[in-house]
């Protein structure tokens, strides 16, 4: 059986969704669209995940050919056009044994849609993080989140662009917190109306009146009170996962007047491989992973690092009485895992290695791509870039992880305007900074430093006495020129 790689971004609901249908649902929506990471292991597979490439369409490490494909965004047919990077998405389709696909249905249904009920504002923790709430249930956004209409950047300039009554549809995936770290956002140009305004969000059934006319429904850490007297619902029993469609009845109301609900239903037996969040760590053999309770005490591992809430794990196995039984667990990536970004220029392209140069003031820098790495131009609007679409000079951002020593891997490449020269932020450690020499070392590259550099050390003295905080975790470079000098060093905690 060739085993899929699938990138995984989802809450529960949203993965049995996903994966598995609704039994209620329309063959429009395919039995509505998850996040989670998960395909069946069979010829033909779902295989659900965010969008990081276009060319045909990437999603899960898969290039899925997309020539015949048919697509439907919110349960309409509609085109690739309509989709955009960061959107998860459930493929319909095959897979082959050299990791290429062929895609015979696409899907896009967000994971959260509704009203702003808080609107954006910088998390008091994290500067490079926005935070709002959609029905109450907290949002995150960060640079990795695409949008339909605007930027990161022009948002993080102005919060005032979302405020309570917004109208937006979320696709991205729960923590462990309950917070939905957003990958994908659109906004929609109403406003919130109380009683009118459609609204959609998936969790679980856990508690009824006497005539099941009124249930309560737990979702992205909120409670909502479902009045399903428009509906049938005397069929469903507590414990059970849904699909809800409905209206507010109020903005900052918790309780849905529903217009459809559909059911949710693991599929028994099912051979499926996933990658995702650990949401609830019991042990180191016993955890859930975006939602999937995970029986792992069978199962191979090829990790050394204990995992931990947040850790993100792709676990192989099959579906029995709900969980599942493991095979094998990897550890992909987990919350203290160090990122790097560089701002540099493309210096050569190695196609066949899947790997880029980049002119680092004299130094050469190289770094591996693969079908993961999630690909943007904001100077050019290029739809489909990729390696081929490089040239020597080309001005990129990147962001790294070193799987290895000596190994770089870009999780994420945008071609971008030369607007601010050289930039590199990396995690601080106790070879950072060398204070007899004056030198900073970063990415294996070295860089001395003079009288002249701006340095952002908060209430410090000196370099030498801001290393000493344990706090300070990352170091960002700003504006290296060809011979090697700083014009700014600050430290972040």
């Amino acid at each position: 059986m060739y085993k899929m790689k699938l990138l995984s971004l989802a809450s529960l609901p949203l993965l049995t969704l996903g994966l598995f249908g609704c039994e209620e649902g329309s063959a429009s929506r395919g039995g509505g669209i998850g996040g989670t990471g998960v395909s069946v292991a069979s010829p033909d597979v779902s295989v659900v995940g965010p969008v990081t490439a276009f060319g045909s369409v990437y999603v899960n490490g898969v290039r899925f050919d997309t020539n015949n494909s048919n697509f439907f965004i919110n349960g309409l047919a509609s085109s690739e056009d309509a989709l955009n990077l960061g959107m998860v998405v459930r493929i319909e389709g095959e897979v082959k044994s050299d990791g290429t696909g062929t895609a015979t249905e696409i899907h896009f249904d967000g994971e959260l849609e509704g009203p702003v009920t808080e609107a954006a504002q910088v998390d008091p923790n994290e500067a490079n993080l926005i935070r709002l709430s959609v029905l109450g249930v907290k949002v995150n956004i960060s640079s990795a989140t695409h949008f339909n209409a605007l930027s990161y950047d022009t948002l993080q300039q102005d919060l005032s662009i979302i405020t309570a009554g917004s109208l937006v549809e979320v696709s991205g995936q729960y923590d462990a917190d309950g917070v939905l770290q957003a990958s994908y956002i659109k906004f929609d140009d109403d406003v919130f109306s109380a009683n009118e305004t459609e609204v959609e969000i998936r969790g679980k059934l856990i508690a009824s009146n006497d005539g099941n006319d009124t249930w309560l429904l737990a979702a992205g850490g909120k409670e909502f009170v479902l009045d399903t007297t428009g509906v049938d619902s005397s069929d469903y029993q507590t414990g059970q996962m849904v699909l809800i469609e409905g209206a507010l009845t109020a903005l900052n109301s918790n309780i849905i007047l529903v217009s459809e609900i559909e059911l949710v239903d693991l599929g028994e037996d099912s051979d499926i491989e996933i990658q995702g969040l650990i949401t609830e760590l019991t042990s180191q053999t016993d955890f859930i992973v975006d939602g999937i309770h995970v029986n792992a005490s069978e199962a191979e591992r090829d990790y050394q690092e204990d995992l931990q809430l947040n850790s993100q794990v792709e676990v192989e196995g099959t579906i029995s009485s709900g969980v599942l039984i493991a095979s094998d667990v990897e550890y992909i990536d987990g919350p203290n895992f160090d990122e790097y970004e560089i701002m540099a220029f493309v210096s050569s392209v190695d196609a066949e290695q899947q790997s880029i140069a980049l002119d680092i003031n004299g130094d050469t820098f190289s770094f591996n791509t693969n079908n993961r790495t999630e690909w943007e131009d904001e100077r050019d609007d290029v739809r489909r870039v990729n390696l081929a679409s490089l040239n020597n000079g080309d001005a990129l951002e990147v962001t790294l992880q070193q799987p290895q020593e000596g190994v770089w891997l870009a999780s994420e490449v945008t071609r971008t305007e030369d607007e601010d020269g050289i930039n590199i932020t990396a995690p601080v450690d106790q070879d950072t900074y060398q204070a007899d020499s004056q030198t900073i070392n970063v990415l294996g590259l070295k860089y001395t430093l003079d009288a002249d550099v701006e340095l952002d050390i908060d209430e410090y003295e000196s370099l030498a006495a801001a290393f000493k905080n344990p706090e300070f975790e990352s170091i960002h470079l700003v504006d290296i020129d060809n011979d090697g000098d700083i014009d700014e060093l600050s430290l972040d905690d």
